[in-house]
């Protein structure tokens, strides 16, 4: 089971704050792993702040809010549409998933999701997304 580093939160503020406002499973969301579904998470925001998700892969142009873009060693937020908020310290990306050289099993096991229920259709279209990783924040 792969579990997130806690490491201490940083003094200041995040480079900015990221949406992470899915349920597993739901609409267009991927089911969750069994390692997510073990801690009991429901969404994308639970499963970092239970340390089971350590990476998330977007469209380029939603970094564009942020003064730029995110590199390792950056503290990011992530928040969803209830206030709740995590914080993380980036450890790489951003990069296209299609050029980490991944497969779509260890790229599940990043983000939290089931491996069997990622459709070949699906695997094509996330490996034009970028994806970052990083480790959770503990609040001090």
């Amino acid at each position: 089971m792969s579990v997130a580093t806690i490491c201490p939160t940083p003094t200041g503020e995040p480079l900015g704050w990221m949406g992470m406002n899915h349920r597993y499973g739901e609409k267009r969301v991927l089911p969750p792993s069994e390692t997510v579904i073990k801690t009991g998470a429901k969404t994308t925001l639970e499963a970092i702040q239970k340390g089971v998700r350590t990476a998330t892969s977007r469209d380029a142009r939603f970094y564009g809010f942020l003064p730029k873009l995110p590199e390792p060693n950056d503290f990011l937020g992530f928040k969803d549409q209830q206030g709740n908020k995590c914080l993380v310290k980036v450890t790489s990306g951003p990069q296209l998933v299609k050029d980490k050289g991944i497969t779509r099993e260890q790229w599940a096991l990043l983000e939290g999701y089931d491996p069997l229920r990622i459709s070949d259709e699906k695997w094509v279209s996330i490996q034009n997304e970028t994806q970052i990783e990083f480790v959770l924040l503990m609040e001090e």
